[in-house]
Order: C-alpha cells, then sequence, then structure tokens
C-alpha cells in the first residue's frame, strides 16, 4: 500500500469530482428528507413499487456498471482490470434485479419454481429473501465506509492498488447509510465521524473540517425528525437508501474512471487556495442552514397538520361529510380523499397496518403489474400519514385521479388475517355501472343475449360483445377468458387463423372491464366482418369453467 495521503488530490478536475459529489449526495438526503416529512403521501408514491425512485436507482446503478467497464478498459493492470469488470458485472445485475429484469415492462411471466420462493412473486433474486440481501446491502455500504475511513486516518488513499472514496464522497455515503435509520447513539457511523473529525482537526485541513461538521449537523438533524432506537430502517425508506446508495456509487464509479484518465503523480498534498476555501465554507453553510430550517419546517408543518386535522373533524362532526361505511373506524369520502375517524382512540387501535385497496372501473388506470390483481393497493401506517390527538384518532389519504369503483379498508395483523375491514362501492361511480348496464340490456341496443356464468351480449351493428355478472367478485374474473368468432366467409380471416376456422380474441377481464357496486361487466370489440358464430366462455390449465356457443343468424 503506497505511503500516500488521502487528502491527496490528483488533479484540480479530481477536486472538483470530490466537491460536487459531496454537494450532490447533501442535496438528496435533504430533498428526500424534506419532501418525507412534510408530504409523506408523495414521498410515498414515488418510493413504490415501479415508482420514479426505484427507476432512477435502477438507472443509476446501470450507469455505474458502465462507468466500472470503461474503467477496466482504460486500466492497464490486469488484477484490477478484473475487479473493475466483476464490479461493473455486479452492478448491472443489481439494475436489473432492481426492475424485476423488465418483468413489468414487458408483461413476462415468473417460472413456477421461482414464483414459489419469492416473497412478491417477480422475476428476481433479492426477493427471495429479503431480510438477508437487505443486510448484504447495508452491511457492504457500511464496510466501505469504515475501510475508507481507516485508510484516511492513516494517511492512505487506497487499497491493494484501488483507490477509495475521496473524503468528501465518503462522508457522503456515511450520509447514505444514515438516511432513514434509527441510529442508537453508540454505532458504527457515529464512530467513524467521531474519529474522522479528529483526524481532520490534527491534519488542519479547513475544507475538509467544514465537511465533518456538515455532516454531523445534517446527521443530527435526521435523528431529531426520526428519534433513535436499534438502528432498523423503516421499510418506507427502503427504496429512498437504494436511490442515495445508487447515487454514492455512481460517484464513486466516476471518481475511478476520471482517476484512470488521470495519470498525474498523487503524493502532493491537496492545500486548497483561498477561494477554495470560501466555496466549502459558503456550501457548507447552505447545507447547515438547510438542515436547521428543515427541522423548523417540520416542527411547524406539525403544528399545521393538527389545525388541519380539527378543522376536518369539525366538518365531520357537524354532518358537512357523510359516511359510507361504519366499521372500527368511520368511514368517509370528500371529492378526493377518505377519511376514517375513532373516537374515542388509543395507541393500540393504530399499531397494526391499514390496507387499503382501491379497485377502479378499468384496470388501464393501473400499473401494468396490478392487471392481475385487478386493485391499487395503498396499504399504510398510520404513525405515517394519521394524526391522534384528545383522543381522537383521524386519517385522511389523498384519492388518485382515476375513477374508483370500489374501495377496501382495514387492519391486518402481522399474520395477514384481519382485525376488521370494510368494503364499499364508491358513489360517484355506482350510477355510472348501472347506466352502462342499462343501456345494454333495455335500449334494444342487444341483439343476442345468451344466459350463462356471465350474461353474454351481442351487438352486430357496434360490433361489440358484453359480458355482465351481478353479484360478482374477484374470484369470478380471476381466470382468462376466451372469445373465438367464426365469420361467414373464412377469406375474411387474417392468413395466420385460416388454418383454425376462426379468429382468436380471448383476453383477460382486467383489461376491459368495469367494475360497481359489486358488478361486473366487460366489453370486447368485435372483427368488422359477417360473423356466423361465437364460442366463448372462461379457462384454465385444467380446463373449462363455462362456456357458451351461439349462432348469428344472416
Amino acid at each position: 500500500m503506497p505511503s500516500t495521503s488521502i487528502l491527496s488530490m490528483s488533479s484540480e478536475q479530481g477536486s472538483k469530482v470530490a466537491a460536487c459529489s459531496y454537494i450532490v449526495l447533501c442535496l438528496t438526503v435533504l430533498g428526500f428528507s424534506y419532501l418525507n416529512s412534510i408530504n409523506p403521501w408523495r414521498y410515498d408514491v414515488l418510493a413504490r413499487e415501479d415508482g420514479g425512485i426505484e427507476n432512477l436507482t435502477a438507472v443509476l446503478f446501470l450507469l455505474a456498471g458502465l462507468l466500472l467497464g470503461a474503467t477496466a478498459m482504460r486500466e492497464r493492470r490486469h488484477i484490477l482490470q478484473g475487479l473493475y469488470i466483476l464490479g461493473g458485472l455486479a452492478l448491472v445485475f443489481v439494475a436489473g434485479e432492481e426492475v424485476s429484469w423488465g418483468q413489468r415492462i414487458f408483461g413476462w411471466t415468473t417460472p413456477e419454481f421461482l414464483q414459489s420462493i419469492n416473497i412478491q412473486g417477480e422475476l428476481n433474486v433479492h426477493n427471495i429473501n429479503t431480510d438477508v440481501f437487505g443486510k448484504l446491502h447495508r452491511e457492504s455500504g457500511t464496510l466501505l465506509c469504515i475501510v475508507a475511513g481507516v485508510a484516511f486516518i492513516y494517511r492512505q488513499n487506497q487499497i491493494f492498488g484501488i483507490p477509495l472514496p475521496s473524503f468528501p464522497l465518503l462522508c457522503g455515503f456515511l450520509l447514505t447509510q444514515l438516511y432513514g435509520l434509527k441510529t442508537p447513539l453508540v454505532s458504527s457511523e457515529n464512530g467513524l465521524l467521531l474519529l474522522l473529525g479528529i483526524a481532520v482537526l490534527r491534519a488542519r485541513q479547513p475544507p475538509w473540517i467544514m465537511i465533518v461538521v456538515t455532516t454531523s449537523v445534517l446527521n443530527l438533524a435526521l435523528q431529531v425528525i426520526y428519534g433513535s432506537s436499534d438502528g432498523i430502517r423503516a421499510g418506507r425508506f427502503s427504496e429512498g437508501y437504494e436511490c442515495l446508495s445508487s447515487i454514492a456509487v455512481c460517484l464513486y464509479a466516476f471518481q475511478l474512471w476520471q482517476g484512470t484518465a488521470d495519470r498525474t503523480p498523487t503524493d502532493t498534498v491537496f492545500e486548497p487556495e483561498a477561494k477554495g476555501e470560501v466555496v466549502w465554507l459558503v456550501t457548507c453553510s447552505l447545507v447547515i442552514i438547510g438542515s436547521v430550517g428543515w427541522v423548523w419546517r417540520y416542527q411547524s408543518h406539525l403544528q399545521v397538520e393538527v389545525a388541519a386535522v380539527k378543522e376536518t373533524y369539525q366538518a365531520i362532526v357537524s354532518g358537512g361529510v357523510p359516511a359510507v361505511a361504519y366499521a372500527e373506524f368511520d368511514v368517509y369520502l370528500t371529492k378526493n380523499r377518505l377519511i376514517y375517524v375513532k373516537e374515542p382512540c388509543t395507541a393500540a387501535d393504530v399499531d397494526l397496518r391499514f390496507v387499503l385497496h382501491l379497485v377502479p372501473v378499468t384496470s388501464h388506470n393501473l400499473p401494468r403489474y396490478r392487471w392481475q390483481s385487478g386493485f391499487d393497493n395503498l396499504d399504510h401506517e398510520f404513525d405515517r400519514h394519521g394524526t391522534r390527538m384528545d383522543g381522537i384518532c383521524l386519517t385522511s389519504i389523498p384519492l388518485p385521479e382515476y375513477s374508483i369503483s370500489r374501495i377496501r379498508i382495514g387492519q391486518r395483523y402481522p399474520s395477514g388475517s384481519a382485525r376488521w375491514r370494510a368494503e364499499f362501492s364508491h358513489p360517484a361511480n355506482v350510477a355510472y355501472g348501472n347506466r352502462q348496464t342499462d343501456n345494454i340490456i333495455h335500449t334494444n341496443e342487444a341483439e343476442l343475449a345468451i344466459s350463462s356464468y356471465f350474461n353474454v351480449y351481442v351487438n352486430r351493428h357496434r360490433k361489440q360483445i358484453v359480458y355482465i355478472r351481478n353479484p360478482c367478485d374477484e374470484a369470478d374474473i380471476a381466470t382468462r377468458f376466451f372469445l373465438h368468432v367464426t365469420p361467414v366467409f373464412a377469406a375474411d380471416l387474417p392468413i395466420s387463423r385460416r388454418s383454425y376456422g376462426f379468429d382468436n380474441l380471448d383476453f383477460d377481464f382486467h383489461k376491459h372491464e368495469i367494475m360497481a357496486d359489486g358488478q361486473c361487466m366487460a366489453k370486447r370489440t368485435l372483427p368488422d366482418y359477417d360473423i356466423a358464430s361465437i364460442h366463448t366462455g372462461q379457462y384454465t390449465e385444467t380446463g373449462n369453467l363455462w362456456k357458451v356457443r351461439a349462432k348469428l343468424d344472416p
């Protein structure tokens, strides 16, 4: 290991890269933390499955992998070249895992052997055991910080020939490890931060002292907001933490790539000029002011939130908001919010996770990976989105902009069983669904009606076939529908279907549905040719659930 100072910078460009890396990570930590504390619902939307944060994480890990590959092409030492290639492949693998290898983008199915052991039934490896992979992710980040920190204390900037993160980037890595983590006072991160502070004081480098002070202030702000416990990161912070990790890793990969392009000696101690110290002072001061402002803004936001809760509750008790369901909690609907209230209320009433499933009028409004389930999952914790005061528990959840057919709400035990639950139709869409049904059944639009498990209505003039079942639940529409259309003239079929003698229009109900008030209805467009007969029903791998065949008069 060469005896060279970690305070060294191979070039002025390297110094700028280090400064920008620290600034980017500080601003991202502040941004995520601010959004999470001031508007937790918006943060949850970004951090949900296939959300903006997860997609950004995958892109950055992929970019980091490509940067390591480019670094390997520049590296002249074969051992390091091999290590960079392995690291690049590992990061590309992580990027693929993050988006389940494009499963939800391309609609790929999960192999049966993997679906049975994968927690989320997805095409990836890390969800086979999230505890193990989550711990591996966190511990690898902590290990990198410790190795780089100890190397800094012993005035080294590389290990086994691999350059370690620059000191500003090291502090950025530390912030990443601390994000969303309820860290006890005695922890490896806090201990390392203390040792780094002592080391920079001995080295008498003002810019690095500013970085340690700034990191410590931001760490303190995180602890004031999130409290302290046993060092467990709440699940809602996992996506944010992974995104911050991807930013830090990408910046580290860029540092390695930039270092291979700059072959100047690294044994000169970095001595910042006066104007450079001013830049660091201004930058770190802004981060400190932002941290203090964030804490102040959060405390002010709590007071505003309490006032809003009181106002909402007064509107409810005065009769301004009609109740749509009564259960363990009374449930109310406004134009764009779902509100549930309990009085009197204790901490035990809100200790379990809340279930909130929204069934849209048409499943096209759902993310693609939700089409199979047919509902939007907005499960949440009360302490995340609710407020308890004066013996009252109240939660106000913003609803999506799409039209909602049914709402399921409740609480469940860790075992999955329900403590309580309620299900009701969205009032705004009950009338809409009934009108659609009446138009088909009672206005002579249907030229042919076939009674079966689903009532099937055919309108040749509009080239439509409609399926209706009432009452109906998720089990009735979970399996695939087949729809085989035989034309009067075989020449009307596509060339690929002529050998079969019919057109195959099989479909999944969730892609063509309207659901309202316990009723299921799906529409399909028929081909624009004269139809001789229609054969339709539902099927599984073991056989047909139901089927009907109808001949159409010429």
